[in-house]
């Protein structure tokens, strides 16, 4: 449950900015996109090109649903829905033990690893996502609440990023410890 209207426009401007630049990332290059999807093996190959178009086009209209009061839990059940459904194709894959896959997370220009940090990352977001389904206390919100939502969303973003780098560069962490 979001406890407060401001909270709950952190959450959903946060998953807002993740969600729209990951699209345009994906947008920017179909075909390699494309290549990502065929690269997990879940999508018949025929299917590709249509799942690179359609899984960006998704994003944008969850975050622009969330941006509509009225559309809010409709767009926080997709950007869920597509979240796990991230989630399982990084984990199936791990499961199989195809780990140098591109996780396709923010497009082609951003070659990564699939990694089980990631199938955990799009959980918690899809679980943050969830939680905006739950209406907030009906309140107006007032001038300081908006520097606190502004505020409150650069932090969420720059503490996403910190632990997404943290996460990326584990393995020369640990080599440095050794």
């Amino acid at each position: 449950m979001m406890p407060d209207a401001a909270l709950t426009w952190i959450v959903v401007a946060a998953l807002c900015a993740l969600l729209v630049v990951a699209a345009l990332g994906k947008l920017a290059d179909l075909a390699k996109f494309s290549a990502a999807i065929q690269g997990y093996r879940l999508v018949p190959p025929g299917l590709a090109g249509l799942a690179s178009l359609a899984l960006p086009c998704l994003e944008l209209a969850a975050a622009g649903c969330l941006l509509i009061p009225s559309l809010r839990t409709a767009g926080a059940w997709l950007a869920a829905g597509l979240l796990a459904s991230y989630a399982a194709a990084m984990a199936i894959n791990l499961a199989r033990g195809r780990s140098n896959l591109d996780c396709g997370c923010f497009g082609p220009a951003r070659r990564e690893r699939i990694a089980s940090w990631m199938v955990v990352r799009n959980l918690v977001l899809a679980a943050l996502a969830l939680a905006l389904t739950v209406p907030p206390p009906s309140r107006a919100l007032e001038a300081l609440d908006w520097l606190t939502i502004s505020a409150g969303t650069f932090a969420t973003v720059c503490l996403y990023l910190a632990i997404e780098t943290l996460a990326r560069n584990q393995p020369i962490i640990r080599s440095a410890r050794s």
